[in-house]
């Protein structure tokens, strides 16, 4: 009865199921509310209709039906309307319906009611036999099961988006530090440069820092939207090395004043194939969990090595014919026994009183998604060593600058683009680039207003160049409008945030010419995929 995976496909099943074996006019699933006084229907199956219907029924109203189900765990009434137990229900509730009989039995999960499974026949009294009430019983214990099984799973869920917003708001304040660096960075460059715009050598290194500057903002802004969201794990070239090396003002933060924090890279590269945000949550992770256990201060030194092959034990899951990079996270904090390392990895084990247990657990697992592994070693009152292993790859990651390069240069000098955006200066720059590119731009403010033009001129465009989250009127809705008037329209969205490109996606999917980008979106990457969606690229460049 339980082959439904869904939670409410079971129940659904389950009541349907048990109605037709029973031959009863009624079976349905009721759950109690946190302090027992309440219980709710959350599936009923009423003469051959399925409805999940939320009624509501109170130990107050029915004291005594609350007690037996309590005590007993098995209300079995074949005359329920004279029936002490099920007798208070006559009134409002089975004379209404019909019902002359009840089997009703509870719903256990560790030996406490959580709910109560109920079969009510309608018409003559009848007797519920033995194997009637061993159904009953053992369709209770399935379904028990299966709201244990979801409520643990919701838990889960909201311990481990509690313990990511732990790390966001350690990212958070260590972002905020480097977000005003930045700007300090655009608006003195930005000073300098009114004072020094006869000077071309100066003008162009002020530029330069302040596109520099943006970059690391942008970089800033990604890392923060990955750690605040679902997302899935891309695996890309990236040099361990300077993931450490962007981590490490990271690590002094937040280890604190108390602790001493050592990073020691390799002199060599260490290549691998892992999720560079991913990995530095996996390392704040590991940085948190030692300041917890040097809560007097002490040392904390990052390693990062190359491992030869064969040189790990077999037990620790390396492949013996492959290479691993290893980073090394140790403290000189408090330690563990034998038996708490043993656990370690184990989701909602804590030795904390107020840890979630899922720091660790998610540690692991991030390792595990990136094809890694990792081991611990600890002794009590000398500190806790947390190894991660990764294959090394002989790919690198291409650096922003070495992709742009490598982009085909794109230029038309026909492009009749139509540009939404609803922030006025975002939308002046989009449109200079483009102009000065030699396209002709035609601006609007919303989707709404891009729509309105394109009514008017359908021939009028050869590309729309749009926001994705817009007041009025979104990009892909005005999209969408626009190409049931020409269906081979093409469109290039930007969008700042990354869930959003789902909805491009979804637009692509029909063979629409449809591209997206992230912004901020460098001029050569912009006029690179607007020449493509055009089908114009410009002349080599002697």
């Amino acid at each position: 009865m339980m082959e439904h995976v869904d939670l409410e496909g079971s129940v659904r099943t389950t009541v349907e199921e048990l109605a037709t074996a029973l031959r009863v006019a009624r079976v349905s699933v009721w759950l109690y509310n946190a302090d027992r006084t309440e219980i709710a229907c959350v599936g009923l199956v009423d003469h051959g209709s399925y409805t999940d219907r939320r009624i509501v029924l109170t130990a107050n109203d029915y004291p005594r039906y609350f007690t037996a189900i309590r005590e007993s765990r098995l209300v079995n009434a074949g005359d329920a309307r004279h029936d002490p137990r099920t007798a208070e229900f006559t009134t409002d509730y089975l004379t209404p319906l019909g019902i002359t009989s009840m089997l009703d039995v509870a719903l256990l999960v560790a030996g406490e009611p959580i709910g109560v499974l109920c079969a009510e026949h309608v018409g003559p009294a009848r007797g519920w036999s033995e194997a009637e009430a061993d159904l009953m019983t053992s369709a209770a214990a399935l379904l028990a099961i299966a709201f244990a099984i979801e409520h643990r799973r919701s838990l889960q869920e909201q311990l481990r988006q509690s313990q990511k917003m732990e790390a966001v708001g350690l990212l958070a304040g260590g972002i905020a530090h480097d977000v005003n660096n930045v700007l300090n960075i655009v608006l003195g460059e930005a000073d300098l440069l009114e004072d020094e715009r006869h000077d071309p050598k100066a003008v162009r290194e002020g530029l330069a820092n302040i596109r520099e500057a943006a970059k690391k903002a942008a970089g800033l802004t990604h890392k923060l939207l990955t750690f605040s969201r679902q997302r899935a794990v891309a695996l890309t070239p990236t040099d361990l090395n300077g993931v450490l090396e962007d981590f490490e003002r990271m690590a002094r933060r937040v280890a604190g004043e108390t602790i001493t924090v050592a990073l020691r890279r390799s002199s060599a590269p260490l290549p691998v194939l892992a999720d560079s945000t991913l990995l530095e949550q996996v390392l704040l992770n590991l940085v948190v969990n030692a300041r917890q256990a040097m809560p007097n201060g002490g040392e904390l030194t990052i390693t990062a090595s190359a491992v030869a092959p064969g040189v790990l034990a077999p037990d620790t899951g390396a492949d013996e014919t492959k290479a691993y990079a290893c980073v090394m996270i140790s403290d000189t904090g408090v330690g563990m026994d034998a038996d708490v390392v043993a656990r370690i990895w184990e989701p909602f084990f804590t030795t904390r009183e107020l840890g979630s247990g899922l720091g660790l657990s998610i540690v692991h697992g991030a390792v595990r998604q990136m094809r890694g592994f990792a081991t611990v070693e600890s002794t009590l009152g000398k500190g806790t060593t947390f190894a991660l292993f990764f294959p090394l790859t002989d790919a690198y990651a291409a650096t922003d600058a070495a992709e742009v390069r490598e982009r085909p240069s794109y230029r038309s000098s026909a492009g009749r683009i139509l540009l939404a955006e609803d922030d006025a200066q975002v939308r002046r720059v989009l449109a200079l680039v483009l102009r000065r590119a030699g396209m002709t731009v035609t601006e609007a403010q919303n989707g709404e207003e891009a729509l309105n033009l394109f009514v008017r001129h359908p021939v009028g465009y050869d590309l729309l160049v749009s926001d994705v989250a817009m007041p009025v009127l979104d990009g892909p809705s005005a999209y969408r409008r626009m190409r049931t008037m020409r269906p081979g329209f093409s469109a290039l969205f930007l969008t700042g945030y990354a869930p959003e490109t789902m909805r491009v996606e979804t637009l692509g999917r029909d063979g629409a010419p449809v591209k997206w980008l992230s912004k901020p979106v460098a001029r050569e990457v912009l006029l690179a995929s607007v020449g493509e969606l055009l089908g114009v690229r410009a002349p080599a460049q002697s």
